[in-house]
């Protein structure tokens, strides 16, 4: 080989010697490169929105029946005899019934008749509160003349109001079928320790209920 051939592959060689020999320059890793500030992170689409969660309902809504109150609204007639039907009961025992709930809203004083000396209560009002709860005739109600009457437009309270023994109710079964509802219950005496196994049968209205039977197990 030639003297200027052997230059130029000796000038060749030590070009590609300080190529190969210059820095590298960084690269920067976009992968790694951080969100813009105003960016937002990606939906989780692993785990779908429970649409329905909002839509679901709280127990005791407007409108449910209270059963165990209902239970309990039967007051001085609770632990009597069973009954059928509304109208096997006593007018004395509706009369009463009616007393201690107008002994639960205001003062009795204010029926007290000092002539006939006892509480009277007038017949138009005595006689819707009763028909509101139960289906029995104004005629029944009025068919024991030393308790209605007729002259005066009033029924008479029987007793004096003595406290009604305590009572606990325990609701052990419900059973509905359209408007009607079947409740099962043991009502409890605690004085006494006694209890009782009852069903009580209740009509559902628009605006309440009717009572329809009550019987003793």
């Amino acid at each position: 080989m030639c003297k200027r051939s052997r230059f130029f592959a000796a000038l060749a060689a030590a070009c590609l010697l300080l190529a190969g020999c210059a820095p590298k320059q960084d690269v920067p890793d976009v992968s790694a490169a951080p969100a813009p500030a105003d960016s937002e992170p990606a939906a989780d689409i692993s785990k779908p929105a429970d649409a329905a969660s909002d839509n679901i309902s709280a127990p005791g809504q407007a409108g449910e029946c209270n059963y165990e109150e209902s239970v309990n609204q039967l007051g001085p007639l609770l632990g009597t005899t069973s009954w059928q039907d509304p109208s096997e009961i006593q007018p004395s025992k509706y009369i009463l019934w009616y007393g201690y709930r107008m002994q639960e809203r205001s003062d009795l004083g204010q029926y007290f008749d000092e002539d006939l000396g006892c509480a009277c209560f007038p017949a138009e009002e005595l006689e819707t509160e009763i028909t509101a709860y139960f289906d029995v005739d104004t005629s029944h109600l009025r068919s024991d003349p030393a308790l209605f009457s007729e002259s005066d437009g009033v029924y008479l309270l029987p007793t004096a109001l003595a406290p009604l023994s305590e009572k606990e109710v325990e609701i052990t079964g419900l059973a509905e079928n359209g408007t009607s509802a079947q409740i099962s219950f043991t009502l409890h005496f605690p004085q006494s320790g006694d209890s009782e196994e009852i069903i009580l049968t209740l009509e559902k209205t628009a605006d309440g209920y009717h009572y329809q039977s009550y019987i003793c197990q």
